[in-house]
């Protein structure tokens, strides 16, 4: 069975360098990834492997550097559970010199996105809109990792989020909005985005469309 890699969006909930540990999420259910087909992961999917090898189980399940597992593992999570959103996880980072490297990296938002290392068990075509549907995977490992599938991949703060992944593909995808002059202070103040930061997403937003549609055309 061959050993496959998805990498997601992920938020992060606490990088705490001192203590080691780390939280968020390292899969996310129901959009599709940016592979060729892209796969979508059914929520229920990691329920077998976290009770068999999570932290109340055997224990198997680890914490890579860039899925390198030629390399030591660099920690283990100490909690992983399927919620309403995708795989959270909270994890502890031992203090190796990697270890350290990938904390401080995380700390700094160098290292900002997440990946995840598993087999496929159980999975169902879906030939309406070309994609698999991962029903059942075994987790081997997770990872934090430079560079996510998804074109809109990335967070926005490291020790406290300002937005949710929802809330950056709403703005990405939204009219434009009023021009700055005419917005009150209130409205300026309550928005936790940057504006140039939102005119590159919206760009990348428009190319990533004007791909697909190429794709769909027979580019």
């Amino acid at each position: 069975m061959k050993l496959e890699r998805k990498r997601f969006s992920f938020e992060i909930k606490t990088v705490d360098v001192e203590a080691g540990t780390f939280s968020g999420y390292a899969a996310i259910f129901s959009i599709p990834d940016d592979g060729m087909p892209p796969d979508i992961i059914v929520p229920g999917a990691f329920a077998k492997t976290i009770k068999e090898w999570g932290p109340t189980g055997a224990n198997r399940i680890k914490i890579l550097a860039l899925h390198r597992s030629d390399w030591l593992p660099i920690g283990a999570p100490t909690e992983l559970v399927e919620d309403a959103k995708g795989l959270s996880f909270t994890g502890v980072i031992s203090k190796t010199s990697l270890g350290l490297d990938v904390l401080t990296l995380m700390r700094d938002r160098v290292l900002t996105e997440m990946s995840i290392g598993f087999d496929v068990i159980k999975q169902e075509p879906d030939k309406m809109r070309g994609m698999r549907l991962l029903q059942e995977v075994r987790l081997w490992e997770i990872s934090p990792v430079t560079w996510a599938m998804h074109p809109l991949a990335g967070i926005t703060d490291v020790k406290a989020i300002r937005a949710t992944d929802r809330d950056l593909y709403a703005l990405a995808l939204s009219p434009e909005q009023p021009d700055a002059s005419t917005a009150s202070d209130a409205a300026a103040e309550r928005s936790p985005f940057d504006p140039e930061c939102l005119q590159s997403i919206k760009a990348l937003t428009a190319q990533v469309h004007a791909a697909i549609s190429r794709r769909g055309s027979g580019w």
